[in-house]
């Protein structure tokens, strides 16, 4: 019985391990440059699944950055709100709209639902507000890479010393 009981232990580590994966799905935003900076709204987004087909209404990322070459904003200093959509069958984002709002009354916006004249880009700041119109930026999906969460081998790890302590303790019954 004790025989059993060890070889569920390890099968149940050995399920676990696989699900505590940091994976998603990124996608990259090249924006157009805005005059008279000259600069552009860039960054990435990461997804905990894929954009689905059509509209996808408020989407919460597990983490962005973005940035104008004057201000940053990431999931650390800042809030976003977005909504995002593919065509079927293909993974690039071809209509979106988000907002990033920081400290300060910083943000970066865009938007883009199908016509050049829906398509924006603007950030400001104090003293600062650009915007460039008629111009959509473009997304490319990054490739998805599988990187094991630290704590994986750590989880796995410890469950096979506690099975090694345990039978030090109660013998090898």
């Amino acid at each position: 019985m004790k025989a059993t009981w060890k070889v569920l232990a390890v099968f149940a580590l050995l399920l676990i391990a696989p699900v505590l994966r940091a994976d998603g799905f990124t996608y990259q935003y090249t924006g157009n440059p805005i005059t008279p900076c000259g600069c552009s709204i860039d960054g990435w987004v990461t997804m905990a699944g894929p954009v689905s087909p059509y509209y996808n209404p408020i989407t919460t990322p597990v983490a962005y950055s973005f940035t104008n070459g004057l201000i940053t904003l990431t999931q650390s200093n800042s809030i976003f709100r977005g909504d995002f959509s593919v065509f079927p069958n293909q993974s690039q984002i071809d209509l979106w709209a988000f907002n990033v709002a920081g400290p300060g009354g910083s943000y970066l916006f865009s938007e883009f639902y199908g016509s050049h004249d829906e398509a924006t880009d603007a950030f400001g700041a104090p003293g600062m507000n650009e915007y460039l119109q008629g111009n959509e930026g473009t997304w490319a999906t990054v490739p998805r890479t599988q990187t094991p969460e630290p704590s994986e081998a750590l989880f796995l790890i410890s469950g096979m010393a506690l099975l090694l302590v345990r039978r030090r303790i109660w013998g090898e019954n």
